[in-house]
């Protein structure tokens, strides 16, 4: 029997594109899973600019850990590739750092959701970037709503049409990340040990 092959969305680093036949799954999810100083936000990143520079695929990145001018800082080179992207509607940062309160009341994404929609429709954006969305689980007593939320949140941007990729870190405390999160996905790891862990989505 011989299956279709998966349509790749190239990141632009040469031998991340390599190690996984041509790039992330086109129109699907991938999260990035690895510990502090893995490089996971990089690559995120990365994946974003090329997007835009070289692919003609506009993206935007959602950060819930960072504020914008913190990651334009971050990112910052000689030719100031991302504010040039920003300036010219081919990159977009949605800034929710702070933003969500697990520990109030009954928790939803739909406001985010508002939110990424809004941005992708804005600047037509082929790729979504969710930096850091296990900072979602800081401060939450009952992970079964977050769970949930994160299924829907999911669901919802496969069906938007994007190749979106998610970032998760272990820092080491008590946080259900990997199977939480991995649940949800078809996995493999990198067989570079620096580079964390990618697990690629449905």
């Amino acid at each position: 029997m011989r299956f279709r092959s998966i349509e790749k969305s190239p990141t632009g680093i040469k031998g991340l594109d390599m190690v996984t036949g041509g790039g992330f799954p086109e129109g699907r999810n991938t999260l990035i899973y690895g510990g502090p100083g893995t490089g996971k936000t990089f690559i995120a990143v990365e994946f974003l600019l090329n997007g835009a520079f070289y692919y003609g695929e506009p993206g935007v990145l959602v950060s819930f850990d960072e504020p914008a001018d913190n990651i334009v800082e971050n990112f910052q080179s000689d030719e100031r590739l991302l504010e040039k992207l920003m300036k010219d509607g081919k990159i977009f940062i949605e800034d929710v750092s702070g933003a969500l309160d697990p520990s109030i009341g009954s928790y939803s994404l739909d406001a985010l959701k508002i939110r990424i929609e809004d941005a992708v429709k804005t600047i037509g954006a082929r790729r979504v970037v969710l930096d850091k969305v296990d900072s979602l689980f800081d401060g939450a007593s009952d992970m079964g709503p977050i769970h949930m939320e994160l299924r829907h949140l999911i669901s919802w941007l496969k069906g938007m049409g994007v190749t979106s990729v998610f970032t998760a870190g272990d820092s080491g405390a008590n946080r259900p990340m990997d199977s939480r999160i991995t649940s949800l996905t078809v996995s493999y790891t990198s067989p570079t040990p620096s580079m964390g862990r990618l697990e690629q989505g449905t």
